[in-house]
């Protein structure tokens, strides 16, 4: 088995419909682990191909940034985005508006790609919005999905668990990230920690990794057939496929999240007479919350002031 740390990136989006495309199609191929299908020209024809299949959830992270020329044609869109969730508007001067490729497309609204521009959330005019991927546990993820004003894309165990002799990844929990180096361990490696506990943490892994490999493994038996009096024969009996063996890995096993979401809701602040907090940053960026979902935080709270998005 293999012990990493949690991180968080920020995928950002090339400019104009391409970029669209090239954003939904890196991130949707985060699902089943197939980014090495990516090439310069497949977007394109990869966004189609989901559209043709009704798979139109990914299309949500290829946000689409709208500037109308003049007021008439403003006006005669204008309603239909400040009527749907998701999308803003700013009709203060300029004729501003950020929404989704699936919404675009759900809603019959291509005609208006020719208006597509660059974001230009730096006057403070576009709302932007911002994709960041999570390397973590499955149990962070299962905290995480719930902020249901993101779009989600998750690494799917269906599909992606590595069916090679690599070891299955496991991410290192915060309350032993002092007392446990990235690596690959063994058992003998694990004998070597004196605490007892951070021992029974271990060997717990190394038995599930083990259980794993042993349910997907295709063993050979030899039977022998008493009734013909023959030697005996080869039987090959398949291992589990792998929505059936991850029933047995625990929620420390790694996964990979990306959320897409507006700045508003990923920093959120304090709304009504109670000050009650809302958003990704103020909820999860808290003493209150999860440690491992606290940590995680943490990274996305310095990534978006490196960024000045706070």
């Amino acid at each position: 088995m293999e012990l990493i740390k949690p991180s968080v990136e920020i995928i950002d989006q090339e400019h104009g419909l391409q970029g669209v495309y090239r954003q939904i199609e890196r991130i949707a191929r985060i699902c089943r682990k197939s980014e090495d299908k990516i090439t310069e020209d497949s977007a394109e024809n990869f966004v189609k191909t989901l559209i043709q299949k009704g798979e139109t959830a990914m299309l949500e992270h290829g946000t689409v940034y709208l500037e109308f020329p003049d007021s008439q044609v403003y006006e005669s869109r204008m309603e239909r985005y400040q009527k749907n969730y998701y999308s803003r508007v700013n009709d203060s001067n300029i004729r501003l508006v950020t929404t989704n490729y699936r919404v675009i497309i759900e809603n019959s609204w291509a005609d208006d790609l020719v208006y597509i521009c660059e974001n230009r959330h730096e006057t403070t005019c576009h709302e932007s919005r911002i994709s960041v991927k999570f390397i973590c546990d499955r149990g962070a993820s299962h905290e995480l999905v719930r902020h249901r004003a993101f779009s989600f894309a998750q690494e799917s165990s269906r599909f992606s668990l590595d069916m090679k002799n690599n070891p299955l990844k496991f991410i290192i929990p915060v309350w032993l990230s002092h007392v446990l180096p990235e690596g690959t361990y063994s058992f003998d490696d694990i004998q070597s920690f004196s605490s007892s506990k951070v021992q029974a943490y271990l060997d717990l892994l190394l038995f599930a990794d083990q259980v794993y490999r042993k349910l997907r493994k295709e063993e050979i038996i030899h039977v022998e057939d008493a009734g013909m009096h023959k030697e005996g024969y080869v039987e090959i009996i398949k291992g589990w496929t792998l929505q059936e063996v991850r029933s047995v890995l625990p929620t420390s096993i790694k996964t990979e999240l990306v959320m897409t979401g507006f700045l508003s809701d990923w920093i959120g602040g304090n709304r009504g007479g109670n000050n009650e907090k809302w958003g990704f940053l103020p909820l999860r960026n808290d003493k209150k919350a999860h440690p491992q979902v606290l940590e995680l935080a943490i990274m996305v709270e310095k990534l978006f002031k490196e960024r000045g998005l706070l």
